[in-house]
């Protein structure tokens, strides 16, 4: 199967059209690709451009996030991406974020001790928030870069000695982004690693 022979497996969580992740699965041909939105038009959408562009390595699935443990293996994802979610701006849907802590809850069973969350959004706000929940929860913040520049990025702070070599999706670009960007607007971005990875770094 494609996903037992794949070197490396990425997911993407609301792939929208696919521009981001049918760019990824380009540039890497011997990584699984899997993207998960909950609209089915919007995976349809992403199943037609992978099939059109002949990417093998690359799949959809129509599913919502909080669902993604329960049927995919537990430490299996080297990189998961969120792009350009929905920041559920008020107080009270917060739980919605896909970056609330039982969203992360998800991801830290899926990812690899060496796998990284990787966030990119035009919304400050939903940044700053977070970067305080990944803390809170105590995940390794590895990489912060705010207004997101088009060539060789200054992070904020500088990568840790546990920092893990992954697919990076920083410069590839979702349709979102590429409106943005033309737009002026300013996007940011965050790599982290769950806290399994910490925990087995101190044990080596």
């Amino acid at each position: 199967m494609l996903w037992q022979s794949s070197t490396q497996k990425v997911l993407e969580i609301g792939c929208g059209r696919g521009a981001f992740l049918t760019s990824l699965a380009r540039a890497n041909p011997s990584a699984f690709c899997l993207g998960v939105d909950r609209e089915a038009y919007l995976v349809a959408f992403t199943a037609v451009r992978a099939l059109q562009e002949n990417l093998l390595n690359l799949r959809t699935w129509k599913s919502d996030a909080i669902h993604l443990s329960e049927h995919l293996p537990h430490n299996s994802i080297d990189s998961i991406y969120l792009n350009f979610s929905d920041p559920w701006p008020h107080h009270r849907h917060e739980r919605r974020r896909l970056t609330h802590p039982t969203y992360l809850q998800q991801y830290e069973r899926l990812l690899r001790s060496s796998g990284t969350l990787e966030l990119k959004t035009d919304n400050e706000a939903l940044f700053d928030w977070s970067i305080k929940q990944l803390l809170a929860t105590h995940w390794t913040v590895q990489e912060v870069i705010r207004d997101v520049p088009a060539e060789r990025p200054t992070t904020e702070e500088p990568s840790g000695e546990n920092h893990v070599f992954a697919i990076s999706g920083l410069h590839v670009q979702s349709d979102f982004e590429r409106r943005f960007r033309q737009e002026g607007v300013s996007i940011h971005y965050l790599s982290a690693t769950p806290p399994h990875a910490t925990a087995l770094a101190s044990r080596l």
